[in-house]
Order: structure tokens, then sequence, then C-alpha cells
């Protein structure tokens, strides 16, 4: 039996720039993974969509993930599971890209299907292509649905489950695509001891967890973590009102913070740590973001989020 990312909350962590000659800067990169970290969460995502991935280079990608295992190691987490995104628009990268993960400390691969050529990624292609990530990767692996970056492509509960059945080293998805249905459908029929089936916004934690999902990895854990585990905390206890109230504030916020995009978040993120806005700069072609000044007035949807985060973290 292949192991399965551990149930709960995980953040797709940021990666942060040095300003003056776009390197990556590796010390905020790291110093975000650690407050994540320590929040309680089951693990983080590093290349992800929010860590600007198409835009990092193969010997950043695998640097960034070895700075960060290594500091979850001598911080006493390192039992937490490390997600890497992998996926490139050829099974040689990919597989490229995954190795390099595994040798870094990478659990897990995330990994995208090839989208350049989209009326050319048939059915029986793609699956070739999983077939092959799988059977030839070192570490198991979760499938990444989020059409909008995939040129819509989209995988079906009966795509998924028949690779799945297929191919032991496939143990999950993030399904971005929000499609609740193939969330049940998918955990019904694998199982959670067999597949884990990750929410992949935060706005559907508490209806994942309903459906099946063994957590969600959501771009809103980067602004308020602690508030996403006890939303998780809360559910596996029981307590469904709590939960419920929770879900409200934080799928409000999600709408709001998601029209920002990915340097709106960042933007967000710095400016709640403290870090200035040299440390919101993002990799060209993307812009930096300028927050309107709603997002954080009283009765915004950010600001009770952010108290929602404060009263939770409370000893």
């Amino acid at each position: 039996m292949h192991k399965l990312p551990a149930r709960g909350i995980y953040a797709p962590t940021l990666t942060f720039f040095n300003p003056d000659d776009d390197s990556v800067d590796i010390e905020t990169t790291v110093a975000h993974a650690l407050r994540l970290a320590r929040a309680g969460l089951a693990g983080l995502v590093i290349m992800g969509s929010n860590g600007e991935a198409p835009l990092i280079e193969p010997d950043e990608r695998k640097a960034i993930v070895s700075a960060i295992r290594r500091a979850l190691n001598e911080s006493g987490l390192g039992a937490l599971h490390l997600i890497v995104g992998t996926g490139a628009q050829s099974l040689r990268l990919t597989l490229k890209q995954t190795r390099d993960a595994a040798q870094a400390g990478a659990d897990f691969a995330l990994v995208l299907p090839p989208s350049y050529w989209p009326p050319a990624m048939t059915k029986p292609v793609l699956s070739a292509f999983f077939d092959k990530v799988c059977q030839q990767s070192p570490i198991p692996v979760l499938a990444y649905n989020f059409p909008l970056v995939a040129s819509g492509i989209n995988f079906t509960s009966d795509d998924l489950i028949d690779i799945a059945k297929r191919q032991p080293n496939l143990v999950g998805a993030k399904l971005t695509c929000g499609n609740l249905g193939t969330v049940q459908r998918v955990s019904s029929a694998l199982g959670p001891e067999r597949f884990a089936v990750l929410g992949g916004r935060s706005e559907f934690v508490l209806h994942g967890l309903v459906g099946g999902s063994h957590g969600t990895i959501g771009a809103l854990v980067n602004v308020a973590p602690a508030a996403h585990v006890a939303l998780y905390r809360a559910y596996t206890k029981g307590d469904l009102k709590a939960a419920q109230e929770m879900q409200a504030i934080i799928s409000a916020a999600d709408g709001d913070v998601s029209k920002l995009g990915v340097a709106g978040l960042k933007g967000l993120v710095c400016e709640i740590a403290g870090w200035g806005k040299d440390k919101a700069s993002v990799r060209s072609p993307l812009l930096a973001a300028k927050l309107p000044p709603s997002v954080f007035e009283k009765g915004s949807s950010v600001s009770r989020l952010l108290q929602l985060e404060a009263d939770v973290s409370k000893p």
C-alpha cells in the first residue's frame, strides 16, 4: 500500500523574489513556509500555481524544495508532508522535475496534464502520460485538475478512477476544478484508504469534507492558516455549527481575495506579515499588484477573516 497525503489543510506556498535582480529570495520563501507550518497544517504544496511555478527554473525549484525541507526538519516539523508540483509539457521534463523533487525531500508529486496542444490531448494520450509518470516516479503521484490553467483540460471522475485502478502509485488528486460531484464520486469509488481527494479552493473546505475529501489545498491558507485548521478540527470533532460559521467567513474572503490574483495574494501576505512592498514583487511577466484600501476596511471579508485568525490563534 502506497502512503497517502495526511488528512487536513495544506497551503500552496508562495515564492518570493529579490526585487533588484529577480532572483529567488530563499530566506523569505522559507520564512513564509515555516509560518504556515507552525499553524498546524498537514503539509505544504510547493511549486503550485500560487508559487509561480511556470516561472521558476529547474535548479531554482530543487533549491527551494531542499531549503524548505531542511528548515522543517531543523524546526521539528519534519513530519509535515511536502507535495511538489512537477508537471511539465513533456513526459521527459515531468519525470526530471519529479526526480529532482524527490531528491530534494518531496513526499509526493503533483502533476498537471500537458496542455499546450489541447486537441491532441485525448483521453488515450493523457492516460498514457499519467501511466508512465506513475510507473517511473520515485514518489507517489497526485493528479492536478485545474482546467483554468490547462487549456480547459478537465479530468472526469471516471478518468481519475480508471487511472488510479491501473496505477497504484497514483494516490490522490487536487481538484481545483471545484466539482464537488467529482470529490464525492472518486472518494466513494476508490475509498479513503486508497485515494486522497483534496479540494483546491478554500470556499468549499467543509463541503468537500462532507463529500469525502481528505482536506483542502487553498490559496487563502497563505493568509489565514489557523482559521482553516480550526474549521477542519471543528468538523472532525463533530461541531458542524462552528464549522459552518467559519466556512461562511472563509468563503466570503476566498471569493474576494481570488480576484486579486497571484500578485495580490502575495501583496496581502506581505502586508499581514509586515514585510513591506519590496517583498511582494512577482516574476515577469506578472506585475506587482496594488491592494485596494477596501481590502482592510472594517467589516470587509478580509478583515473578518483576519479577526477569525486572531481569535482561533489565542492560547
